[in-house]
């Protein structure tokens, strides 16, 4: 079965208006004399439907479907359309920003690993050096003082107390200084012990007349035995484990910098 349409029937196009529809009828069903023909039934129909608006636009929607909406442009507001670039601009902005940062640590921490190398390299040199058997030196005093370095907040000045000795000049405790004559005709022995490949003196011992006063050496490596080398031979060991960059990563590697900072005598920090 074919479907005809109101609009084929009366051989008008959709768009067609009232008039015409009226004309296309009126020249149609005078060619039909007889009213109860099934073309004129058709004609009065199709007639009926489209020459009536309402009927027509219902008639339309069932046909065609619903008309299209129409497409409203609503022009946006500049300061909107500022205030949404500046936001963009600044985010862009802010990730340029980021990468650039994040470029830069990575070059540091290459050059990082190179310089924990070495701080590894010291390390092992120490922790050897400290093994192996001391020099032993016979020295006597040659002068003895105290110096100010810098100032502690809430803490004071930092006092260390020096010794001069035939070979060396060694931090010592302000005991030793206080026992020691730097002034007798008959200055007393002093024993200081150093590390075999460095010469780092670890001890200096007093010789007196009923007993043997030995003290450490301060503000050295060794100033605790090998408990510093060794906190920094394995902490700049598993530093290095971690070869590739990342921010934790970046953030690990001046740990062993800081270790070696805190081994140099203090008075290389002012």
């Amino acid at each position: 079965m074919i479907f005809v349409t109101y609009y084929e029937i009366l051989g008008i196009s959709g768009a067609a208006s009232i008039e015409e529809i009226k004309t296309a009828y009126s020249r149609l069903i005078s060619t039909h004399p007889n009213e109860v023909n099934h073309a004129v039934v058709q004609l009065k129909e199709a007639y009926g439907v489209l020459s009536d608006p309402v009927r027509k636009q219902q008639y339309d929607h069932s046909l065609y479907g619903p008309p299209p909406q129409p497409v409203v442009e609503y022009e946006e507001d500049p300061r909107g359309v500022y205030r949404r670039e500046y936001i963009q601009r600044k985010q862009r902005e802010k990730q340029e920003e980021e990468r650039r940062l994040d470029r830069q640590r990575q070059n540091i921490f290459r050059i990082m690993r190179r310089v924990n190398f070495v701080i590894l390299a010291y390390a092992v040199l120490l922790t050897i050096d400290y093994c192996l058997p001391a020099r032993v030196y016979q020295e006597v005093g040659v002068d003895g003082w105290q110096k100010t370095f810098g100032r502690r907040r809430g803490k004071g000045n930092l006092v260390y107390s020096f010794m001069e000795t035939t070979h060396f000049t060694l931090t010592v405790s302000y005991e030793l200084l206080q026992r020691y004559d730097f002034d007798a005709k008959e200055k007393e022995p002093l024993v200081v012990k150093a590390t075999q490949i460095c010469r780092i003196p670890t001890t200096v011992s007093l010789a007196g007349k009923e007993s043997t006063q030995t003290y450490r050496v301060l503000s050295s490596p060794f100033s605790d035995g090998i408990a510093r080398p060794l906190i920094l031979l394995i902490v700049t060991t598993m530093i290095l484990l971690f070869r590739k960059y990342s921010y934790v990563n970046y953030m690990n590697c001046f740990m062993p910098v800081l270790l070696f900072f805190l081994m140099v005598p203090p008075w290389f920090h002012f």
